[in-house]
């Protein structure tokens, strides 16, 4: 348990990191900066992931419907945190405005971008049943692998969108 908590704090500061570069790409801060940058969100991240998590595998147990709409509601907490410095119950409520009012419009963007990833990936495997093609199996989770930064910045973009556009008066 121990390591996978320290895994799980390694994984958050890493992400912290990235979405601090991300935000300040014009200043090109240093690595080893963005590292002591992020180290106050570490704790409020992991716990707010935590509590989201704790949500949504909650709600699974009601129906998956549920479980999607909070997964959907919550994708922006992580930002909220690091952005916005807020706690985890306001990050997650703040995403949640975000959303609100836009909910299929941010499915849709959010399927849009994972578009060619999930073509390829029933391409690169056998007829989609997960088993690997070979060598195309392996080319597939190396171009997965090289697609996250993409994903992360399209991501922080559309958090800035719904931010600026969000009518909430908590959100602003």
């Amino acid at each position: 348990i121990a390591i996978i908590i320290g895994i799980s704090l390694l994984s958050t500061w890493i992400s912290v990191s990235i979405i601090i570069n991300i935000a300040h790409w014009q200043k090109k801060i240093r690595i080893k900066e963005s590292y002591g940058q992020a180290k106050p969100f570490i704790i409020p991240l992991f716990l707010t992931s935590l509590l989201s998590g704790l949500i949504i595998f909650g709600s699974i147990f009601v129906l998956l419907i549920p479980a999607f709409i909070f997964i959907v509601w919550f994708s922006f907490a992580q930002y909220s945190v690091i952005l916005d410095k807020r706690s985890g119950l306001e990050a997650l409520h703040a995403s949640r405005e975000y959303v609100r009012g836009r909910f299929w419009k941010v499915i849709w963007l959010m399927i849009a971008v994972h578009l060619p990833e999930i073509v390829l990936g029933i391409v690169f495997t056998s007829g989609g049943d997960g088993k690997s093609n070979g060598g195309l199996g392996g080319i597939f989770q190396l171009l997965s692998l090289l697609a996250i930064p993409f994903y992360q910045v399209y991501m922080y973009s559309l958090f800035i969108h719904l931010r600026k556009t969000t009518t909430s008066s908590l959100a602003n």
